[in-house]
């Protein structure tokens, strides 16, 4: 578990995503971060990691019941989505999206990294996220590793687009969303 977002991290989110991705009907989604890097530069790594945890929060908030995340490294996160019956993937897409781009008041007592320390004040930052959704509803036999390749893909698609609330998703008929028949389990 991430101590700082309380996530699982890169290790135990393959282990939960493989046993989902066993269940069938869901969706995993590749997430960056946009802007973060300028916020870590200019504030400092107190005020990063402050909007990394916020971040976290945001996505449980609106996973809950409907799948789970986790910290993939840096600003990056990954997360398997399964949605309700009454909503579509794109509606709890544009709600994650919207989350995270929610205005975000953090406590500051720099005026720049490095700067002067001046009296606690709370500053509002603003964020971003590209994210890449495969929807694997229709995939036999997923295979984690070659879906979060096509994820990632979708993800740099989507912040090649100017970020910001950008979706792309996709249901590619790629050989690299199944495993062959015959092959052995994903460890």
């Amino acid at each position: 578990m991430d101590e700082l977002t309380n996530l699982p991290v890169r290790r135990e989110f393959h282990r939960r995503a493989r046993r989902a991705l066993r269940r069938g009907g869901q969706v995993l989604v590749f997430i960056d971060l946009d802007r973060f890097k300028a916020i870590n530069d200019r504030w400092g790594y107190d005020i990063g990691d402050a909007t990394l945890a916020v971040t976290a929060r945001r996505i449980r908030a609106v996973l809950r019941g409907r799948g789970f995340a986790g910290r993939y490294g840096g600003d990056e996160f990954a997360a398997v989505i399964t949605p309700q019956p009454h909503e579509t993937i794109h509606q709890v897409l544009y709600r994650l999206v919207q989350a995270i781009a929610a205005p975000l008041e953090l406590p500051s007592d720099r005026t720049q990294h490095g700067g002067p320390i001046d009296a606690m004040e709370v500053r509002t930052f603003f964020l971003g996220a590209s994210l890449g959704a495969v929807d694997l509803t229709d995939v036999p036999r997923p295979d984690l590793a070659g879906t979060m390749i096509v994820a990632n893909q979708l993800m740099v698609q989507a912040k090649g687009r100017g970020g910001g609330i950008n979706l792309v998703t996709g249901q590619p008929h790629d050989e690299r969303l199944s495993r062959p028949r015959g092959s052995r389990s994903q460890r």
